[in-house]
C-alpha cells in the first residue's frame, strides 16, 4: 500500500480513503469501469475471541490437513500451512451477518434443547421476524451468534468449512487509469499511473441497539492498513 490518505475534511461525519496499491506484474492492465477484488482479513480481536468462544485457542496454530471432497487434493488456499486461526482470519466470513442456512447448520452441534430448538425456529417461516430482529436488524455478526450460544456449542473441525461461510472478495471501482499522456513539460508519452491501482473508499462505521459499533469488513481493514505494507 502506498498511500492510505483521508480525503474528507476533518470534523466529516464520514471518512472516505484516498487508496493507492502497487503492483509489480507489468502485465496488469485495466481499463476505465474495471473493477479490483480485495480480500480483506477479519481483525485479531474477532478471530481471538471466535477461536477462545469455540475453545479453539490451544490448537489454534496447529496445521491442518484440507482436502477436497470431489478430488481428494489438498486444498488451495491463499495461506500455507493451513491452520484455525489462518482459516479464521483469511478465510471464514465470520465478521458477516449469518443467514438462515448458518443456523441449519447449528441446530446440529448443540447439546442444549432449548438452543436447538431457537435455532430451528429461525429456519421456519414463522421465525423469520425473530431472525431479522436478532440478527439482520442489529447487524450481529456470526461472532456475536456464536458468543450468545457458546455454552452448547461443539463443532466437530470436519466441519467448520461446511458451518461458517468463506470470505468473499469485495469489489471497488478503480479511480485511476493507464492511459498514456503527453507530457508537454518532458515533450514525452507516459502514464498516469504506471503499476498503480488507485480506490476510492469510504470507511463503514455506525451504531445499532449493540454497543459495540459495526463496521465494514474490508473498509475497516482498510483503515488500520499503514502505508508501506
Amino acid at each position: 500500500m502506498l498511500q492510505n490518505q483521508k480525503i474528507t475534511a476533518p470534523g466529516h461525519w464520514q471518512d472516505v480513503r484516498h487508496i493507492i496499491l502497487t503492483f509489480k506484474d507489468l502485465a496488469i492492465k485495466y481499463e476505465p469501469g474495471d473493477i479490483a477484488e480485495v480480500w480483506p482479513e477479519n481483525p485479531k480481536e474477532e478471530v481471538d475471541i471466535f477461536l477462545d468462544t469455540l475453545r479453539w485457542t490451544e490448537i489454534a496454530d496447529l496445521p491442518l490437513h484440507i482436502t477436497s471432497t470431489l478430488t481428494g487434493e489438498p486444498l488451495q488456499t491463499r495461506f500455507s500451512p493451513p491452520t484455525l486461526r489462518a482459516l479464521a482470519t483469511y478465510h471464514l466470513d465470520i465478521c458477516s451477518v449469518p443467514r438462515r442456512s448458518f443456523f441449519e447448520m447449528l441446530k446440529h452441534f448443540s447439546s442444549d434443547e432449548q438452543h436447538v430448538e431457537k435455532f430451528a425456529e429461525f429456519c421456519t417461516s414463522e421465525g423469520q421476524e425473530d431472525l431479522w430482529d436478532y440478527t439482520t436488524r442489529p447487524r450481529r455478526t456470526i461472532v456475536e451468534v456464536v458468543a450468545d450460544f457458546w455454552s452448547s456449542l461443539e463443532i466437530p473441525l470436519e466441519y467448520v468449512l461446511d458451518v461458517f461461510p468463506a470470505m468473499k472478495p469485495r469489489r471497488f471501482s478503480i479511480a485511476s487509469s493507464l492511459k498514456v499522456v503527453f507530457d508537454f513539460w518532458l515533450d514525452s508519452l507516459n502514464q498516469m499511473h504506471p503499476n498503480e491501482i488507485h480506490l476510492c473508499v469510504a470507511i463503514v462505521k455506525y451504531k445499532t441497539n449493540l454497543k459495540r459499533p459495526r463496521y465494514g469488513v474490508c473498509s475497516r481493514w482498510f483503515a488500520r492498513m499503514p502505508e508501506g505494507m
